[in-house]
């Protein structure tokens, strides 16, 4: 804001205020608020009661300095302080809401060209790439026509009968969970990013129009819609700052809860009606409008702390009017205050409210600060080179005003008082310094690897003849010495194939003395290729036979709950009956970034934590030479619902490697294999999930490593969104 004393002369300039300017007064707990309508501009704003009675005297005659005197007279205690009296003027003529009686002169003012230099810098703003907006016109006779067609949707009893079908939805959806929460695991597949985009611009359409029936529906205007880029996502708006003419709050707080009522609305029917529905693909496309109709909207537009749905909602309940300004100014002034040891003063509040304001200012701010920084990683991982530049122009945009501000505010400080400038100055080096200590400081987080026990030498046993299973000699659980008979098997059609084959070599031995006894040596040398050729075949069907004795090809523990089951079935070639292992020989198996492995040797013990045992030490058995794409056990990727992303297979790999999976990895990973001493693994249950922490710091400094943690966490984000797919 101008502090300079080249602008004290704006307080001795006579401002005229717009003719078509009017102004409501409303009442709240805060005390009484003017709403300011500009109707040709068709803008609208909020000031207080002391604003407004030093705003009302600027009638071209009198000067702002004696406006200042009038309002104090008037309002006593309340009255303005002539820097709040320079900030309302430098607004009205920011705005357009106020001309000087002499236009020559204004232009040759310092704080017209200082006004004229904001304005320049509003506009430029329009260009900012990761916040653009985009008008599409004047939509208020189509509000008008979807009024009379659709308005009583807002009523009370249809409010009511939303109310009573929300209810019924969340009791559905309560009973239908397991279904509902499968399903949606494959809303973001890539087969389904179509249908979820159609999805989302319908409900983003609705959502609008239902701002727009709720304002014509209680007598305001929709004079405009249009779009708001937000790194390049489209987000849809209408403006019913008209409902500012309102003197019920309730009713602004209606009109701005109309898009999410429509929209929770809609997510209720859908949920009702996909209990209904037994095709697959209707069911589906429910399930699209269910999340974004209900975790979509929730998420953003009844977020206070943007200026969406749930801040003018917010705002109303509170009966704090312009609650984002307002709390952006508290949190200036402290700023001020901290710096040069000014007590700048605010419009006057009850400690409560003023609290309130504060709070509200800090909170939108750090919201502001994590949203860009998040953007402009999104951006940098996203979009590679591109969103680095895309980053570095938002950044130029948000902050480079800022900065520059700042700076020729400083100067100016250093030639009026040069004091203040020094402690200025020393506060922002101090501020800059503990800041960078603490970016600069060693990173405390350590880096971990998803994982999960399982045993180190794990026979599985399978079939290794197709058969009914006759008997089982063990149960879950038992130990076994190798050799021990585990199961059999029969196979009829198998022994009768032996049975025949051994009656066909005694036949073919008789026949083959027979023919050497008549001297038919030829014949004889045929018939015994016949009958080696059986013998072949017998040794294959022997060894097939005796597959149907299963035995334990190893020493251990028998592990499968369903051998009870396995009695009578039949079993094909090759089906797992059951496993044998060593209960004191596991292992953890884990699947580590090839960038962080370097720091894991052979022989060196890491510290682990598994779900439901705790922290425990093991030690690094092997780390595999070469990372893959390929994933170690299916049971790591969300496709198993596990942690790490996959993606289909790509033709790239299949030239160097056998595949034996349909998906894998974005990246190359390593696998590791950890090891635990006997007591600790016979505890230890295989299947059991957890991480390896990585021992060592992953980044030199806190800072690097904030950033490097959030790009990383984004970069996953996004790999499961676009990546991965249901099978």
């Amino acid at each position: 804001m101008l502090r300079d004393e080249s602008t004290r002369d704006l307080l001795q300039t006579r401002l005229r205020l717009r003719p078509d300017l009017v102004f409501r007064p409303e009442r709240s707990s805060g005390g009484v608020w003017y709403h300011v309508e500009c109707r040709e501009q068709h803008r609208f704003f909020r000031i207080g009661l002391a604003e407004y009675t030093f705003v009302s005297l600027l009638d071209g005659h009198t000067t702002p300095a004696e406006a200042i005197s009038l309002t104090a007279r008037e309002m006593v205690q309340d009255a303005i302080t002539e820097e709040q009296a320079l900030t309302i003027l430098v607004w009205l003529l920011e705005n357009g809401l106020a001309t000087t009686t002499d236009a020559g002169l204004s232009r040759a003012k310092p704080w017209a060209a200082a006004i004229e230099q904001r304005q320049q810098r509003k506009t430029l703003e329009r260009f900012n790439p990761l916040w653009l907006k985009i008008s599409l016109g004047n939509p208020d006779r189509l509000a008008a026509l979807l009024t009379k067609l659709c308005g009583w949707i807002h009523s009370a009893p249809a409010m009511l009968l939303a109310g009573l079908l929300g209810i019924a939805a969340l009791v559905t959806l309560n009973t239908a969970w397991p279904e509902f929460a499968k399903s949606a695991r494959s809303i973001l597949d890539r087969d389904n990013w179509l249908w979820l985009t159609l999805t989302w611009l319908a409900l983003k359409i609705i959502h609008e129009a239902s701002h727009a029936v709720a304002c014509k529906r209680l007598g305001g205007s929709v004079p405009e819609t249009g779009v708001i880029f937000v790194l390049l996502a489209p987000i849809a708006y209408v403006d019913v700052t008209s409902s500012l003419r309102f003197r019920s709050k309730w009713q602004r707080i209606q009109i701005a809860a109309a898009g999410m009522y429509a929209e929770l609305l809609i997510a209720a029917l859908a949920v009702l009606l996909s209990q209904q529905v037994a095709a697959e693909l209707p069911r589906h496309l429910l399930y699209n409008v269910i999340v974004m109709a209900s975790v979509s909207t929730l998420v953003f537009n009844a977020n206070p702390l943007m200026k969406f749905d749930g801040y003018y909602i917010l705002s109303d309940l509170l009966e704090l009017p312009n609650l984002a300004p307002r709390g952006n100014d508290s949190v200036s002034r402290l700023v001020r205050r901290g710096l040069f040891g000014t007590a700048a003063t605010g419009v006057r509040e009850s400690a409560l409210r003023a609290r309130l304001i504060t709070a509200y200012g800090f909170a939108a701010l750090l919201w502001r600060v994590i949203v860009t920084a998040g953007l402009v990683i999104a951006a940098s991982a996203l979009f590679h080179g591109l969103g680095v530049s895309l980053a570095i122009a938002g950044l130029l945009f948000w902050s480079g005003r800022t900065l520059l501000r700042w700076f020729r505010d400083g100067t100016r400080l250093l030639s009026c008082n040069p004091a203040r400038f020094a402690r200025a100055g020393l506060m922002i080096v101090v501020t800059a310094a503990a800041i960078g200590g603490l970016l600069s400081a060693p990173w405390p987080a350590t880096r971990t690897a998803p994982g999960f026990v399982e045993h180190r030498d794990l026979a599985v046993i399978r079939a290794g003849s197709p058969g009914f299973v006759i008997a089982v000699h063990v149960h879950d659980g038992q130990e076994v010495h190798a050799g021990d008979v585990l199961m059999e098997l029969q196979n009829l059609e198998l022994e009768t194939e032996v049975s025949d084959l051994l009656s066909a070599i005694r036949q073919s031995e008789l026949k083959y003395h027979r023919l050497l006894k008549d001297q038919k040596t030829a014949d004889a040398q045929v018939e015994s290729g016949n009958k080696d050729a059986l013998e072949k075949r017998l040794a294959e069907k022997q060894r097939q036979f005796d597959t149907l004795t299963v035995t334990a090809p190893q020493a251990g523990r028998v592990m499968s709950r369903s051998l009870p089951w396995l009695l009578g079935t039949f079993a094909q070639e090759g089906d797992e009956l059951l496993s044998i292992g060593d209960d004191t020989r596991k292992e953890f198996l884990a699947s580590v970034d090839q960038s962080e492995v370097l720091d894991l040797r052979a022989e060196s013990n890491v510290p682990l934590r598994l779900h439901g045992v705790g922290r425990l030490t093991g030690q690094v058995r092997q780390v595999t030479p070469r990372a893959s794409h390929i994933p170690p056990r299916a049971a790591l990727t969300v496709m198993a619902g596990g942690p790490l992303p996959v993606r289909p297979i790509s033709n790239k790999n299949t030239n160097h490697q056998k595949q034996d999976s349909n998906y894998e990895f974005p990246e190359p990973r390593v696998t590791v294999r950890v090891t635990f001493d006997e007591s600790l693994s016979s505890q230890l249950t295989s299947g059991t999930t957890g991480r390896l922490t990585i021992p060592g710091h992953a980044y030199d400094s806190l800072g690097a490593g904030l950033y490097q943690t959030t790009r990383r966490w984004l970069k996953e984000q996004i790999d499961l969104a676009f990546m991965s797919q249901s099978p």
